[in-house]
């Protein structure tokens, strides 16, 4: 398992500022590693067509964490992996 922090804009209905924001998730290995290579054209961001179809978890993530936060909507901006191994570390 890897930590990965995805870094996000949300906004408001109405509103055309953009507010940054970011929360870390593990994730296994080879998801981590893609999305951090791909970006948002990672099938796990994005959606395994690139073109809105099918699941794309980290894009559903996002848009629930605005949800809560009383935003309408978010984009991906980028993830990068900020730790290694977390299975290990959480055993501890």
């Amino acid at each position: 398992m890897k930590k990965l922090r995805i870094t996000f804009e949300m906004r408001r209905e109405g509103s055309f500022d953009w507010h940054k924001a970011s929360f870390d998730v593990n994730f296994p290995d080879d998801v981590a590693e893609d999305v951090e290579l791909q970006q948002h054209k990672s099938r796990y961001v994005e959606g395994p067509y690139h073109n809105g179809r099918g699941k794309k978890p980290i894009a559903e993530l996002i848009q629930i964490y605005a949800e809560l936060h009383g935003y309408d909507s978010a984009v991906f901006d980028h993830a990068e992996i900020i730790s290694e191994n977390t299975e290990q570390q959480e055993s501890r």
